[in-house]
């Protein structure tokens, strides 16, 4: 049975966790790079969407206390393999995170070490330090 037993900090935490990370400045950034002021419709719409999965998902928890609620979900509902698939799509997600993070902390470091900045073009890339202090930070 699933344990439903969280402390307020941990609540905290969680909702920290998934609302802080690189994309909450660069998405914005790259959006408006992109479509200039018809991003903002984009961003309306995407979170119309979002709104929506969430509103979903919320129901299906409700429903169906499982844990590993995503994976569970496309089990329950579309079969084995169509689970399977997901469970992998979300463990791809989730090994990816930590060297994008990375990333986006040496770029933002970069802004204040000078060291750090290297650019071909109008492309950011990694330096060989960048790299092993990528590999340090993940381990």
């Amino acid at each position: 049975m699933l344990a439903r037993r969280f402390s307020p900090f941990q609540m905290l935490c969680l909702s920290i966790n998934g609302i802080i990370g690189s994309a909450w400045l660069f998405a914005p950034m790259y959006a408006a790079k992109i479509a200039g002021s018809a991003a903002l419709i984009s961003w309306l719409l995407g979170g119309a969407a979002t709104i929506l999965i969430a509103f979903t998902f919320a129901e299906l928890s409700s429903l169906l206390p499982a844990a590993g609620g995503t994976t569970r979900f496309a089990e329950l509902t579309q079969g084995a393999t169509t689970g399977f698939v997901i469970s992998w799509v979300s463990w791809l997600s989730c090994v990816t995170m930590p060297p994008i993070e990375v990333q986006a902390v040496l770029q933002y470091l970069s802004t204040y070490i000078s060291s750090f900045k290297g650019f071909i073009g109008a492309n950011f890339f990694i330096f060989s330090f960048k790299v092993l202090v990528a590999v340090v930070n993940i381990y």
